[in-house]
């Protein structure tokens, strides 16, 4: 809003998918927005844009560079981790979209913990599962995605941690 650009300001007709960035969470698992100023506003206009344009997929895109930090208590928790992942499908119902993106930068190397590659993979997984519980009750498509770590050094420390963690998230269901 600042920049005079809103949701209703893209060109819907030119794309099929948006991420809305970013939404906040705490360790308890609890939603919140991050910039209440906007945030309510648009999520609202968005979920009227898909309405209108069914094809249109949205997600909520969680953490970011800026917001990362809690995931690593979040998701070692399995009650805290459990009520994220209801929070989620929860929001995802209300704004009518159609996934998630997980923006966990990075897992283990940047204010992380012995064990985020489990968590991390554990969360995916939770979340696989709900939304693919929830696409039999709705007979709707919802989707799970990662802004995946890039680097080498990322990608190993998740496997390092972890050995198995990246053939578990593919193998999400």
């Amino acid at each position: 809003y600042q920049r005079k650009f809103t949701v209703n300001d893209m060109p819907v007709r030119k794309i099929n998918e948006i991420l809305y960035a970013f939404i906040n969470y705490d360790t308890n698992g609890n939603l919140a927005l991050f910039d209440p100023n906007s945030d309510d506003k648009m999520l609202v206009e968005l979920s009227k844009m898909r309405r209108k344009y069914p094809y249109l997929n949205t997600k909520l895109s969680i953490g970011g560079w800026t917001l990362s930090a809690d995931f690593s208590a979040m998701a070692a928790n399995p009650t805290s981790r459990a009520h994220f992942v209801k929070q989620v499908v929860s929001a995802i119902q209300q704004l009518n979209m159609n996934g998630v993106d997980i923006d966990w930068e990075y897992p283990i190397l940047r204010q992380g913990a012995p064990g985020d590659g489990k968590h991390y993979a554990d969360l995916l997984c939770d979340l696989t599962s709900a939304l693919d519980n929830l696409s039999k009750q709705t007979g709707e498509d919802y989707s799970v995605s990662i802004a995946a770590p890039g680097g080498v050094d990322k990608i190993e420390a998740i496997a390092k941690d972890d050995p198995t963690a990246w053939s578990r998230i593919v193998k999400c269901k």
